[in-house]
């Protein structure tokens, strides 16, 4: 038997038979819709497979971010343990309005002087082997409508680990509903974690009225921009022996 012959026959036969019986156009645009659903569900699966992959790297890093933030909180609590045991680590500074600019801070040692209303208020604290480990820097509006309140905690290394501050205005206003936000003043709250390389980890952020606790957006209030420091030489230069 000739296979070659037979094999040749029914291929122009085939050929015949596709010329006399074409495709329905109706037929044809199911297998292009089939043929696009099937692309479809293999690039969803190749998706969901690299997400799939992506995940434990995810998970690693927030994990190691979490226990960061944990070992940051626990660096502040024993930074202000240390700090109410001994007091007298800290050294403490006021500054006018045209010494705060000139970054010209005045020393003091008396409480009842510190107490005192002034412009800006400095506190430097010191650890074991001189290590300054916090500075809390007050500065206050000599009309009284507004006061900032700033925490900086340090790693050993000088680096800015926590940011802590807590702003009062009387300066919000809800911009969507035209109306006049009730509980005046008004509170801007701001935590900022850093890793040892100044990276951040976490921002936490809030605004409410002092007065029932209520929140609001933050886009709501008017905050006043002040430096922070990300690392000890950053510091206004006088507060610093």
């Amino acid at each position: 038997m000739n296979l070659v012959g037979q094999n040749q026959g029914s291929m122009s036969c085939r050929r015949r038979c596709l010329d006399t019986h074409p495709i329905h156009p109706q037929y044809t645009q199911m297998i292009i819709i089939l043929r696009a659903l099937i692309a479809r569900r293999l690039a969803w699966r190749y998706s969901a497979t690299l997400m799939l992959l992506a995940l434990p790297a995810v998970f690693a890093q927030n994990i190691s971010a979490q226990k960061e933030v944990v070992d940051i909180r626990n660096l502040y609590s024993k930074i202000n343990q240390e700090i109410l045991r001994e007091p007298n680590r800290c050294r403490r500074y006021v500054a006018t309005p045209e010494a705060y600019e000139a970054q010209k801070w005045r020393r003091i040692d008396s409480d009842t002087e510190f107490d005192q209303k002034h412009y800006a208020r400095a506190s430097i604290c010191y650890l074991q082997k001189q290590y300054l480990a916090k500075a809390t820097i007050e500065v206050f509006s000599m009309a009284g409508d507004w006061a900032d309140h700033r925490e900086h905690y340090f790693y050993a290394n000088g680096k800015l680990a926590f940011f802590f501050e807590r702003q009062s205005t009387t300066q919000a206003y809800d911009n969507v509903n035209n109306r006049e936000i009730p509980g005046a003043p008004y509170i801007l709250e701001r935590r900022l974690y850093f890793d040892q390389n100044g990276k951040l980890l976490r921002r936490l952020e809030k605004a409410y009225a002092s007065k029932g606790q209520q929140e609001f957006p933050l886009r709501f209030i008017y905050p006043i921009d002040f430096e922070i420091y990300m690392s000890i030489d950053k510091l206004p230069s006088s507060p610093i022996p």
